[in-house]
């Protein structure tokens, strides 16, 4: 076994981590001073999202982590000392030891519960704040036309809606599909929202599912005007990712700005372009090519007149 010949480094980095869970109490009969090593076992703690947004994805870690730990007790373990994982909730585990959690990069309502979470603070504007910015957005701009939504199933998701339907006409949303995290097949939804007929589809979606949806969306020959919220809508990230799932499912995306052109009277010849929205359309073999709109603006100050 690999970690039986180097077991006095194993033993010092788990006593290590173990020196950090003061609130996890340490010490042990027999085995020194060192806190959470005793003649018997080595504790080691985490704190992890089990709970909220950020969960799938990382809830699994601590199980994960802990069948490691299992299989290592279960062949002597480290010296004969047996690895005693613990793992809490992030905020739970805060909150209890009264350490402030400032600047929570999430946003969940969830981190807006004084009397839950008195030391947890958000900073960012809530989901269901921008749901509500993004759907004045559409009514304003596309009123009278139907409207589906796209959205992750958890309190993201959720809260996203909540503040799309406060301001979109409920008689427009043609439809409403929910995806899995981890679930990247998502052609029936995005087969039931072509059906519907929708001409704006708003994306309560993380960067790879925004992905997901252009790509099965392209397939399909179907393609809607998209809205999506901040958390998906990263132009560069998605533009890579479209190409890395195109690439695995055997397609493939070809990505293209617009030609810039020189600014009558002006004394140089370029324009700074900022990417607005991306176009894309399927070919006859199988590929998907794609246009970048740009909104242009000028470089440098027009040139005297004389």
């Amino acid at each position: 076994m690999v970690l039986s010949r180097r077991p006095r480094a194993a033993v010092a980095l788990a006593a290590a981590l173990a020196l950090t869970l003061t609130a996890c109490g340490g010490g042990g009969s027999g085995g020194g001073s060192t806190p959470g090593v005793t003649d018997a076992d080595v504790l080691i703690g985490s704190t992890l999202p089990l709970t909220g947004n950020a969960a799938p994805g990382y809830s699994e870690q601590g199980p994960a982590a802990k069948a490691m730990f299992d299989y290592i007790n279960v062949s002597g373990g480290i010296h004969g000392r047996k690895i005693n994982l613990k793992y809490v909730d992030d905020v739970d585990f805060l909150n209890s030891s009264r350490v402030p959690d400032l600047f929570v990069a999430s946003g969940c309502t969830c981190w807006d519960q004084p009397d839950k979470n008195p030391y947890t603070y958000g900073w960012q504007p809530d989901y269901t704040v921008e749901g509500k910015i993004l759907g004045d957005y559409v009514a304003k701009n596309f009123a009278g036309t139907k409207v589906a939504y796209f959205y992750q199933d958890d309190d993201f998701g959720a809260d996203g809606m909540k503040g799309l339907d406060k301001f979109i006409d409920q008689s427009l949303v043609v439809s409403r599909q929910p995806y899995q995290p981890g679930n990247t097949d998502v052609a029936a939804q995005v087969s039931a929202i072509a059906r519907s007929g929708a001409e704006v589809v708003v994306l309560e979606t993380i960067p790879a599912y925004t992905a997901w949806f252009k790509l099965t969306a392209l397939k399909l020959g179907y393609n809607p005007q998209l809205v999506a919220s901040s958390v998906g809508a990263d132009l560069v990230t998605v533009a890579g990712l479209l190409e890395n799932f195109a690439k695995q499912s055997g397609a493939s995306v070809t990505c293209r700005r617009a030609a810039t052109r020189r600014t009558r009277g002006s004394s140089c010849s370029r324009r700074c372009t900022t990417p607005t929205s991306r176009t894309c359309r399927s070919t006859a073999t199988s590929s998907t090519r794609c246009r970048m709109r740009t909104r242009s603006r000028r470089c440098c100050r027009p040139r005297a007149r004389t």
